[in-house]
């Protein structure tokens, strides 16, 4: 019973979460998250010059690759965005296994994209970081992590022990 309550709870917030992106995926004025990304973006940087001590030089370097990693990110999430709601349309309708092998593709294609994408960006960021503040970042990271499966009650005896 209570993995069938939780079963059904991520699927409820996994089509909110879906609505949620597709409705600010295409706003009136098109731009997807609005600020929200840009926001995190600074709350981020903020974060590690408070936690890591960075330097001037490395606030600047990090700052860019925040915005040129913004830039790049957005239109590779918009069109993620995309494919994943006509994904979600055509499994609705039923569709068949050919019906379905494209928008599966493109979907993963994306995904792929995105994952590339974050890995040149953590690649990026290390090389402007010492090892000491790459180890605080992991942390942090961790950290992270943590509070969004607290926030997800997404735990089991194990992790306590």
């Amino acid at each position: 019973m209570k993995s069938s309550v939780r079963r059904g709870s991520f699927i409820v917030l996994s089509v909110l979460t879906a609505l949620g992106l597709y409705v600010l995926a295409y706003s009136e004025d098109g731009d997807i998250y609005k600020d929200w990304d840009k926001n995190y973006g600074e709350f981020m940087i903020n974060r590690m010059k408070k936690e890591m001590n960075l330097t001037d030089e490395q606030i600047t370097k990090v700052t860019l690759l925040f915005t040129s990693f913004r830039s790049y990110m957005l239109p590779l999430i918009k069109t993620n965005v995309k494919d994943m709601m006509d994904l979600r349309d055509k499994l609705f309708i039923g569709a068949t296994d050919a019906d379905i092998r494209p928008f599966l593709s493109s979907v993963n294609a994306d995904n792929a994209k995105i994952a590339e994408a974050q890995k040149n960006f953590r690649d990026s960021l290390d090389a402007i970081l010492t090892p000491i503040q790459q180890a605080k970042l992991l942390v942090m990271r961790d950290e992270m992590k943590f509070l969004r499966r607290y926030w997800r009650c997404d735990f089991s005896e194990q992790d306590f022990q």
